[in-house]
C-alpha cells in the first residue's frame, strides 16, 4: 500500500511542496500548493493539518538527503537540466530510501505500524513515495521511476517544475494510471505500454 505521493523542491534552504496526495482508509486526499500565499485542495479534508505537518516533514528529510549527496559530488542543477535532451532523456538521479519513526505517524495515515520512503530527485525537483513497511522496495523504486518518467513527458515536471499547480489534472491522470487507489503492482512491459496509450489519450483532453 502506498500511503503518499509527494512532488517537492529541491534547492534552496527549505523544500516546498508542490503537490502531494495522500491514500487513506477513507478517500485521497489531493493537494496542490503553487504558492505561500494560495493552495488548492480536492477531495477528503480530514485530518489536513496533521497530513500536512508529516507531509513537510517527509520533505525536509528528502531535501537534506539530496543535499548532502549533490555537495559530496559537487553536481549542480543546471548540469541536470543540460542533460535533458530532445529525446528526452532523463538526467541520472539521485535515490534514497529511510523509514519513518512510529512516533511521527500519528492517525494520518492507513493503520499501519510503520512506513518507509522511497524518494528520487534530480534538478530542482524531488519525488517521493511514503509506502507500508511490508511492500517490496526495488518495485517501490521501479514504479517512482515510471511515474517520474510520464510526468516528464507530460507535465515537464523537471524543466518547470512551478507548472505543477497548473497542471494538477495532469498529475492527477499520471497516478490514477500507476497508482489505483494506493495499490503497488508489479507492471510488465505489456502493462507499461498500455499506459503509454490511455495516457496519450486522455492528455488531449486535458489543458
Amino acid at each position: 500500500m502506498v500511503f503518499a505521493f509527494i512532488i517537492s523542491t529541491l534547492t534552496g534552504e527549505r523544500p516546498f511542496v508542490l503537490f502531494y496526495q495522500v491514500y487513506t482508509e477513507i478517500a485521497p486526499t489531493i493537494s496542490s500548493e503553487p504558492s505561500d500565499s494560495q493552495s488548492e485542495t480536492v477531495g477528503h479534508l480530514s485530518r489536513t493539518r496533521g497530513c500536512k505537518s508529516h507531509i513537510a516533514g517527509i520533505a525536509e528529510t528528502v531535501h537534506s538527503e539530496y543535499q548532502f549527496r549533490r555537495e559530496t559530488k559537487s553536481i549542480t542543477a543546471e548540469e541536470d537540466l543540460a542533460r535533458l535532451t530532445n529525446d528526452d532523456t532523463l538526467p541520472d538521479f539521485e535515490m534514497g530510501h529511510f523509514t519513518v519513526p512510529l512516533s511521527s505517524l500519528s492517525s494520518t495515515f492507513a493503520a499501519s505500524d510503520s512506513m518507509f520512503v522511497t524518494w528520487m530527485g534530480a534538478a530542482f525537483t524531488g519525488f517521493t513515495l511514503v509506502c507500508e513497511a511490508c511492500e517490496n522496495r526495488l518495485l517501490a523504486e521501479h514504479i517512482l521511476r515510471l511515474i517520474v518518467r510520464f510526468l516528464q513527458e507530460h507535465v515537464r515536471v523537471l524543466n518547470q517544475p512551478m507548472e505543477v499547480a497548473s497542471r494538477v489534472e495532469r498529475v492527477n491522470e499520471v497516478l490514477k494510471r500507476i497508482l489505483r487507489n494506493g495499490n503497488l503492482l508489479f507492471l510488465n512491459h505489456r502493462a507499461v505500454r498500455q499506459i503509454e496509450k490511455e495516457l496519450d489519450s486522455s492528455m488531449k483532453t486535458l489543458s
